[in-house]
C-alpha cells in the first residue's frame, strides 16, 4: 500500500529551530538566488541553503530582497528541506 503526501502537508512547516528559552531562534545569511516567488538564502550557523518562499510575505519586504543582501529569519524544516520564515531584510 502506497501513502501519497500532499504537496500542502510536504511544505508544511515541521519543526522550527528554538533558543534555549524555546523562542523561535533568528537566523543570519545572505541572499544567493532570486526568482519572482522566491529565494534562496545561505545562512551562516547553521551553514546551509534555505529556501525563502514568497507566498506569504508583505510586497515591502519582496522588494527589499536583492542578491548578496543579507537577511534574518526563523529557520523551520518540513519535509522538502529548510526554509525561512518570517524573513527580515535591513532597510
Amino acid at each position: 500500500m502506497t501513502v501519497r503526501t500532499s504537496f500542502a502537508d510536504k511544505v508544511r512547516p515541521r519543526e522550527i529551530l528554538k533558543d534555549a528559552s524555546g523562542k523561535p531562534k533568528r537566523v543570519h545569511g545572505t541572499i544567493t538566488g532570486l526568482r519572482p516567488t522566491f529565494a534562496f538564502v545561505e545562512s551562516e550557523a547553521p551553514k546551509m541553503s534555505v529556501f525563502v518562499p514568497f507566498a506569504d510575505l508583505d510586497e515591502a519586504i519582496k522588494d527589499r530582497f536583492e542578491m548578496g543582501f543579507p537577511v534574518s529569519f526563523e529557520l523551520a524544516f518540513n519535509l522538502k528541506g529548510p526554509i525561512a520564515l518570517n524573513p527580515e531584510v535591513p532597510s
